[in-house]
């Protein structure tokens, strides 16, 4: 009676899951005990159950978020920098601007002052204070969008000298798992027509990453 009844706790949680991982905004583990009706400390043992399901059914992984509370969980794909789900047009369309975000923080290797992104994407003729054809609201998408979902981290930063207070971005943890430094920096070099090791901190970087064992060898 036990085992049936946490096999229907499991089963309730896989498809509250599967409802709720399209829109990319991270899970609480309140709202997953809320939905099976059992207390958030009991959540472990289902959960376990969960995450093999999710793997072996769908290829998503069940990720709890680090750092962070109350506490949040992710799906993603086991194949990195793919999406576990079918992206529509409209999700094609915002993974190509976050991607040129990302970049763009990676290749200078350094938080980005919000000023700097914008000026950066208005080069791109992309102005975030209008509506883009092609992506739509670009403001909510970096200031609201990118952040639930965790692509994107923004964070206020004080200065002594500017009264006003900067936005800063940098890679959220979503995209730290979703795509690698490697990977980036192979799209931009080839859009750029340069061999990737041409970017030589960027490629130091990437290696790391990749490889933090050989780091100083």
């Amino acid at each position: 009676m036990e085992e049936l009844s946490q096999r229907n706790i499991a089963n309730c949680l896989v498809q509250f899951i599967l409802n709720n991982a399209a829109s990319k905004i991270p899970i609480k583990a309140s709202d997953m005990a809320q939905i099976a009706n059992v207390p958030s400390k009991s959540l472990a043992v289902p959960l376990e159950h969960v995450g093999e399901i999710l793997k072996k059914n769908f290829g998503i992984i069940l990720q709890v978020v680090p750092n962070v509370s109350p506490k949040r969980y992710i799906c993603i794909s086991e194949l990195c920098g793919v999406t576990p789900l079918q992206l529509d047009e409209k999700q094609k369309r915002e993974q190509i601007l976050l991607f040129i975000i990302l970049a763009y923080i990676f290749m200078i290797q350094s938080p980005l002052q919000e000023e700097r992104l914008e000026k950066f994407l208005y080069t791109l003729d992309i102005n975030v204070n209008e509506n883009h054809p092609f992506f739509g609201n670009v403001k909510k998408l970096i200031t609201d969008t990118f952040i639930k979902q965790l692509y994107l981290k923004r964070e206020k930063r004080h200065s002594d000298v500017d009264a006003e207070t900067q936005f800063i971005y940098s890679w959220g943890y979503r995209s730290t798992v979703e795509y690698t430094k490697m990977d980036i920096l192979n799209a931009t070099a080839n859009i750029m027509g340069k061999s990737p090791d041409f970017f030589i901190d960027q490629y130091k970087e990437a290696q790391r990453t990749e490889n933090p064992e050989n780091v100083d060898q």
